[in-house]
């Protein structure tokens, strides 16, 4: 399954998309751990090492979700 990110241009929204044609938005006016929290309820996971590395290429790989 592939996943696509984006942010709104102002920065209050969080957009998710999955190939199996599934777009989730998310209110980025959260705090960042409840964002967390949000997000990683709904996906059931957090990301992998190589969907980090897509994502966050200039972050090193950290597990935020605790499932």
């Amino acid at each position: 399954m592939g996943w696509a990110v984006a942010f709104s241009p102002d920065s209050t929204t969080l957009a998710t998309a999955s190939s199996d044609h599934t777009v989730q938005l998310w209110n980025s006016l959260l705090s960042p751990d409840k964002q967390i929290e949000e997000i990683c309820n709904e996906a059931g996971r957090g990301l992998s090492k190589e969907e980090w590395s897509h994502y966050l290429p200039d972050h090193p790989y950290e597990q935020i979700c605790q499932k």
